[in-house]
C-alpha cells in the first residue's frame, strides 16, 4: 500500500504548480500596445462627450464575442447589474427573484434600484436558481429575474434558461443575467448574456477575462435598454438624450481606457485558453469520478460550461469509512494538492440587511408606499441551499501540463485507497 505523504510519505505531487492555473499576464509587447501609449497622451479616463476609440474598441469586440448587439463597458460586474435592472425599468415597488445562494453583489444592485429581492431556492444540479421555486414566487409585483449563472458551488455552468425564460414569458418578466461566473458558458448553442432581456459580465482579476483591475460589461440586444443604460451612468453617449450639459440619472459607471485596453488584449487568445481548460478540466474530472468518495457534478451535454477559477467535487465519507472531510482534506493537502473546502455562501436571506428588513430609510426598499405587501425573510426556508455541504474545491488548470494532472489523480487515488492510514 503507498505511504501517505500525511503519515511522512513521499508526495504524489512534484510538478510546480504555480502557472499551472491561468492567470494571464499581458506579454511585454501587449503591455507597450495597450498601456504605455494611454500613458504617455495623459488621459486614462473617459471622455464625457466622447468615449474614445480605446473603450469604443473593447465594446465592439465584446459584443461581437458575446454575439450580442450592444456592450457598454462599467466600473465592474455590480454596476453593469444595475445598469441592467434600470434599463428592464425595475423600480420602487418592484419584486425580483434571485437566488438566496450567491455572491452578494448579484442582490445589491436590487437595492440600489429601491426594489424588493425575492429569494428562490437552487436546483440540486446544476447548483444554479430553480426554476420550479422561481415559478412558484411570482406575484404581481415580480418585474425581472435574476438566474446566476455559475453560482458560488458550480462556477462557470449555466442556468436552466430554457424553463426560465418561459417563466417569464408567461409573466411578462425581464431576465437579467447575472454571468460574472461564467463569462464564456453557452446554453444550447447560446452564449450568456445573450439569452435574456440584458446581461452583465465582470472582468476583474480571476473571472477567466482579468485585468487585475475592476472593470465590467452591460450587454443587450435591445436598443431602447441600450440607451437607459446610458442614460444611467455614460451621460453624452446617446446624442437624443444630450441636454448640453452632460446629465445622467446615476453614478459615472464608465470604464477607464486602461481597463478597456488591457481587456481587449486578453478577449482576442480567450477562446484559446477557455479550450485549453476545457480539454485539461475534462481529463481530470473523468480521472476522478470513478474514484471512491468522490462525486463529480455532472454537467449536462446542451450546456457549455466554462471551468471558472475553481471547480468542485463532493466529497461523501459514508464510502470511505466516515473519514471526516477535514481530515480527507489535509491528506490530499499533505500530497501536494491545491484543494480546500467549498463553504460556498449560507443563505443571503439570513443576512441582517434582510432579516431587519434594513434600507434606505423612511421605508424604502421594503415598506416603500409602492410596495404593495410585505416581503417577510424571517421564516424562509430554502432546503437546497441548507444542504451544500461536503464540496472540496479543487483549481481549474488552464495552462497545466499532462503531468501534472496525472500527479493530481495519484493523490486522490493514493488517498481514497487508504483512506484507513489517514
Amino acid at each position: 500500500m503507498a505511504n501517505l505523504a500525511i503519515n511522512g510519505g513521499e508526495k504524489a505531487i512534484t510538478v510546480d504548480q504555480r502557472e499551472a492555473v491561468y492567470d494571464r499576464a499581458l506579454t511585454d509587447d501587449e503591455l507597450t500596445e495597450a498601456v504605455v501609449e494611454l500613458v504617455r497622451g495623459g488621459v486614462l479616463f473617459s471622455d464625457e462627450s466622447f468615449p474614445g476609440k480605446t473603450i469604443l474598441e473593447f465594446e465592439r469586440e465584446f459584443a461581437k464575442w458575446r454575439g450580442v448587439k450592444y456592450a457598454l463597458a462599467h466600473t465592474n460586474g455590480t454596476s453593469a447589474i444595475q445598469a441592467a435592472l434600470f434599463a428592464v425599468g425595475v423600480g420602487p415597488g418592484d419584486e425580483v427573484i434571485v437566488p438566496s445562494y450567491t455572491h452578494p453583489f448579484s442582490v445589491v444592485p436590487i437595492l440600489g434600484a429601491n426594489a424588493i429581492p425575492v429569494f428562490c431556492d437552487v436546483a440540486p444540479e446544476p447548483v444554479c436558481a430553480d426554476p420550479v421555486d422561481i415559478a412558484r414566487r411570482v406575484t404581481p409585483q415580480t418585474k425581472a429575474i435574476i438566474p446566476v449563472h455559475g453560482n458560488v458551488f458550480n462556477e462557470g455552468m449555466p442556468c436552466e434558461m430554457d424553463d426560465i425564460m418561459q417563466i417569464a414569458d408567461e409573466h411578462d418578466l425581464a431576465v437579467v443575467e447575472d454571468a460574472c461566473l461564467a463569462p464564456w458558458a453557452t446554453y444550447k448553442g447560446v452564449k450568456t448574456g445573450a439569452i435574456g432581456a440584458a446581461g452583465a459580465f465582470s472582468i476583474k482579476k480571476f473571472f477567466n477575462l482579468g485585468t487585475g483591475i475592476d472593470g465590467g460589461v452591460f450587454v443587450t440586444n435591445n436598443e431602447q435598454y441600450y440607451e437607459r443604460a446610458c442614460l444611467l451612468g455614460h451621460y453624452e453617449r446617446v446624442q437624443h438624450w444630450n441636454l448640453g450639459g452632460g446629465f445622467s440619472l446615476g453614478y459615472k459607471f464608465r470604464i477607464n481606457r486602461l481597463t478597456a485596453a488591457m481587456a481587449t488584449m486578453q478577449i482576442r487568445p480567450m477562446d484559446e485558453i477557455i479550450e485549453n481548460t476545457q480539454r485539461n478540466m475534462d481529463y481530470l474530472l473523468s480521472g476522478l469520478s470513478g474514484m471512491r468518495g468522490v462525486k463529480v457534478p455532472e454537467v449536462p451535454p446542451y450546456m457549455g460550461n466554462v471551468y471558472w477559477f475553481t471547480w468542485h467535487v463532493k466529497y461523501e465519507p459514508e464510502e470511505l469509512d466516515g473519514l471526516p472531510m477535514a481530515r480527507f482534506i489535509e491528506a490530499l493537502q499533505a500530497e501536494g494538492a491545491r484543494v480546500t473546502e467549498q463553504r460556498g455562501i449560507n443563505g443571503l436571506h439570513k443576512n441582517r440587511i434582510f432579516q431587519e428588513r434594513y434600507g434606505y430609510g423612511k421605508g424604502c426598499p421594503f415598506d416603500c408606499p409602492h410596495a404593495a405587501r410585505k416581503v417577510d425573510y424571517t421564516q424562509l426556508d430554502l432546503p437546497a441551499v441548507r444542504k451544500r455541504e461536503n464540496a472540496i474545491t479543487i483549481p481549474c488548470f488552464g495552462r497545466a501540463k499532462k503531468e501534472l494532472l496525472d500527479q493530481y489523480l495519484d493523490a486522490f487515488a493514493k488517498v481514497t485507497e487508504d483512506a484507513g492510514q489517514s
